[in-house]
This record gives structure tokens, C-alpha cells and sequence, in this order.
């Protein structure tokens, strides 16, 4: 088929730049655009395209600038980089016309590097044009499958995540100004007498803690005829943010300024508290499943962010103590409270899962959604957020390879792509900062960490996945780099 046949079909076009760096370089690309054509794209390469006696430098040159070509992938290794830096062959001749095309007219989705090559600090080969811009890492065979699925989406402009689209604002946004929430004096006094070192701290912080629970008692809610529940439940959420707020304040407070044998109860009572409104009051003998989401939402988010906040302040004995804790509640039963583990804090939202399907966002997790625009401009970042949800996951998992008492991950959706560890692993190359997290995490040594993540990622039934891509623990974990050096 002519290529002016194939300008009149529906078909992306993309043109294949590249350097004949050894034969079997040019056989992987030579697959890679065979593949691209039998999924439905135009894949345009010059073994196919260049017939003899053409001017190749006026066919480089139409590839790029042709409107009906609407992508240019550079396949980048280390020689291709090299040409391309030192403008020498037909690849340095492409990069004098792909540069300015990039700067000069800003199509930033035209273009895309799709690294083949890593240099000895595992960093992709690219060109020093392309540098800072996203590419599609093709460097082993173990992650091509999902490489190429992205690179297809990208071509065809049908990305695994959508942007939802933007809702009306919380009405109570529109009325007066609320009142400063109950607790927040003796919030202040509290963080006053932690900064100073006196001895009311403690006593103000119980109180503030006592405020604050009975504040939660004016977020209840009840069914409204004639509106969606999960209206509701969303429109508190929003509210509960500074709730959320308080909590940390008092949190970071006592992380920074607080030493060694303060007593850390009554933040863990006033998690216990948080938890108990997850579930029905005791006066209340008839209710439904999902009246108590905002709440659920809210144990889950403390819980997470809170442990973050100790993670951040590299407070681990007291994050530790948020690991080992016992936590009473007395759930939905007539029975006296139980305690159970930190585990008890991983609360999936029903509501959120039906106001999903009702609106039809077509999202993987709402919950993670809201979590992430949540944390975009709070403390702590989603980031951390992420970290903070990862290690509560990678404990439970070791501690619990049955998969009875695990703690399920929902913000890590987000984390399902990543590539890089989360920061606390990274610096736990250090032996020395290792030995430090090594509690939290329930581990003896780098090679006990090593042996029991290997152990966890052999029972698929353990390790989240989200859509198609499963959570890569080790790449997370840093597992192979952890403790090499002193």
C-alpha cells in the first residue's frame, strides 16, 4: 500500500528516527515498527521508505515536518546520543531539524524518545536536546510489555488516565465563614509549650484531643431525600480537610519539639477515637453500611498522613510505637471493644466506589484521586503520602503472609508506574540509615528485607495490582541496593 493510500485512512502516522548502531539494534527496531503497523499505526521507517537514489536529508526533513506525520519517535541508545550531540551522520542531521521543530514551535507531543540504552549510572542515553522530557523506557525486556502499551496509548492519544472533569464547588464554600473548629486554643497552647518545653504540653494536648473528638460528633451524617448519599459523603470529606489539618498540627508539633519518654497515648487514643466513629453509636439500632464513610475516609487518611508526618520527621520510635500499638474499637457489634492491629485503619469507602459508577468517571480509584488532588498543596506531599501507605503495606505483608491482616494500599495507584524508590528506601542504601527503619518495617538485616519481599512477590494474591500493572515492591523497596553501603 502507497503512502498516499494511508494519508486517507485513520491511521496515525509516525515516523521511525534511529542509529544503525549494530545489527541487532536495527532488528529490534525493525520489530518495533512491524508491531506498531499491525496494531494501526503507519510506523514509517526507512528500510521501508527510502528507496534508492532518493536524497535521504530531504526525506529526514519531510518526516519531521510533515503535518500528516503526527509522531517522531527517536529510538535512543548510547551511539544514537552520541550522533546526535556531535551532529555527524543521518541522526545528526534529524536532530538539526527535530531541535527546533521542539523549542521553536513547542509541539511537546509530537515528539518522544523511547530509550533502548542506560549509561553507568543507570541513567537513559538521550540526547542533550532531549533532555528533561519524558521518555518511554525500553531498556529491558522485563518491562517492554508495559513500555509499549504507553507508547501505543500515547500514539493514539488514549491514555490510561483520564482528567475528570471539574464539579460544581461544595456549597458550603458559598456561605459565611465557619467558626474556628473546637480545640483550636488549646491547640495553640499546646504547640506553644512543646516549642518552650514546658511541662502543660501533655495536659494540652489531651485536652485538645478531647475537643477534637467531640468536634467529629458534628460531622454525622444522615440520609436527605432526593440526594445522593454519595453527594454527602463527598461534600464532607471536603470539609473534613480541616479536621485534618488540626490533627497534623498537633502531630508535627509534638514530632519536632517532644523528646524522650514524652508519652505518646494520647495521640493513639485519639486515633482510637477516630476509628470508633467508623462504626454505628452504641444508642443506634438502625442504620446503613455507608453512613459512616466520611469517617472511614478520614481514619484512613489520619492514619496514613499522620505516620508520614513521623517518616518525615525521622521521629521512627514513634512510628514505630503507630506500628506495635493495639488499638480498641468497638465496631458494629453489642460486644466490648477488641483490639487489633494498625490494619484496622485500611478502610475501603463504598460510597466513593458507587459515586464512580453513578457519575461514570471511568477511574481506577476515586479514593486515590481525591487523595492526591488533596495532598497537591497540603503537608505532607502525596509523595510521602504514597511512602507512608507503602511501608504500612510492605509490614503487614511480611508480617502476614496468609494475607488475613494486610493492609491494602489506595493511594498507590499512583506508585504503580513509578520507577524510581520512595525516598526513605533510597537513603536506606546506607547501612547506617537502614538500621534505623529496620524496626518499622519488622526486618533484621538488608538480606532479611531482600528474602521476605522475595517471598511476598511470589504469591501474586499479595502484591496490589491496579488495572494491568502490578506494584513492583522491589523496585520501591530498593531491595537490591539496600545496606551496600556503610
Amino acid at each position: 500500500m502507497q503512502d498516499t493510500e494511508l494519508a486517507d485512512k485513520p491511521y496515525p502516522r509516525a515516523f521511525i528516527s534511529y542509529s544503525w548502531s549494530s545489527p541487532s539494534h536495527e532488528t529490534w527496531v525493525l520489530a518495533l515498527a512491524q508491531r506498531l503497523r499491525e496494531d494501526g499505526v503507519d510506523a514509517i521507517l526507512d528500510k521501508w521508505d527510502l528507496k534508492p537514489g532518493h536524497d535521504s536529508n530531504q526525506f529526514m526533513e519531510q518526516m519531521v515536518t510533515d503535518p500528516t506525520v503526527t509522531k517522531v519517535l527517536l529510538i535512543c541508545d548510547r551511539i544514537y546520543s552520541e550522533k546526535a550531540d556531535g551532529r555527524s551522520g543521518g541522526v545528526g542531521t534529524e536532530s538539526q531539524i527535530i531541535s527546533p521543530e521542539i523549542y521553536g514551535k513547542g509541539f511537546q507531543n509530537k515528539f518522544a524518545a523511547l530509550t533502548t540504552e542506560n549509561d553507568s549510572e543507570n541513567k537513559a542515553y538521550v540526547p542533550t536536546f532531549y533532555k528533561g522530557r519524558i521518555y518511554f523506557d525500553f531498556s529491558a525486556d522485563t518491562i517492554y510489555e508495559r513500555s509499549y502499551d504507553e507508547l501505543l496509548r500515547w500514539i493514539f492519544d488514549k491514555p490510561l488516565y483520564v482528567k475528570p472533569p471539574v464539579g460544581k464547588k461544595p456549597g458550603y464554600l458559598t456561605g459565611q465563614a465557619k467558626p474556628a473548629l473546637p480545640g483550636s486554643s488549646a491547640l495553640k497552647r499546646a504547640e506553644e509549650a512543646l516549642r518552650t518545653g514546658s511541662g502543660s504540653a501533655i495536659g494540652s494536648l489531651r485536652e485538645f484531643s478531647e475537643q477534637f473528638a467531640a468536634n467529629l460528633e458534628t460531622f454525622r451524617l444522615a440520609p436527605v431525600a432526593d440526594k445522593p448519599f454519595d453527594d454527602l459523603v463527598a461534600s464532607s470529606i471536603t470539609e473534613l480537610r480541616l479536621v485534618v489539618d488540626q490533627l497534623y498540627a498537633a502531630l508535627t508539633a509534638f514530632a519536632r519539639y517532644s523528646h524522650a519518654p514524652a508519652p505518646f497515648t494520647w495521640y493513639l487514643r485519639l486515633l482510637e477515637n477516630v476509628n470508633q466513629f467508623c462504626f454505628r453509636p452504641e444508642d443506634v439500632n438502625s442504620w446503613q453500611s455507608n453512613q459512616f464513610d466520611n469517617f472511614r475516609f478520614l481514619a484512613h487518611e489520619t492514619f496514613v498522613g499522620s505516620f508520614g508526618i513521623l517518616l518525615n520527621e525521622e521521629r521512627f520510635d514513634l512510628a514505630k510505637e503507630m506500628l506495635t500499638y493495639r488499638y480498641l474499637y468497638r465496631g458494629d457489634t453489642d460486644s466490648g471493644p477488641v483490639a487489633h492491629s494498625y490494619t484496622g485503619y485500611g478502610h475501603s469507602i463504598s460510597s466513593l466506589e458507587e459515586r464512580e459508577k453513578r457519575l461514570k468517571l471511568n477511574r481506577t480509584s476515586l479514593h486515590a484521586d481525591i487523595l492526591r488532588e488533596r495532598y497537591a498543596s497540603h503537608s505532607p506531599s502525596f509523595t510521602v503520602f504514597m511512602q507512608s501507605e507503602f511501608t504500612l503495606y510492605i509490614r503487614s505483608a511480611i508480617l502476614d503472609q496468609g494475607g488475613y491482616d494486610i493492609w491494602w494500599p489506595q493511594s498507590l495507584v499512583y506508585a504503580a508506574r513509578q520507577y524510581h524508590p520512595f525516598e526513605i528506601y533510597a537513603r536506606s542504601e546506607s547501612l547506617a540509615y537502614f538500621n534505623k527503619i529496620k524496626d518499622i518495617l519488622s526486618v533484621n538485616s538488608p538480606d532479611d528485607l531482600r528474602q521476605k519481599i522475595s517471598t511476598v512477590e511470589e504469591n501474586k494474591y499479595l502484591v496490589p495490582r491496579y488495572n494491568y500493572s502490578r506494584l513492583d515492591l522491589k523496585r520501591l523497596a530498593n531491595s537490591e541496593a539496600i545496606g551496600t553501603q556503610p
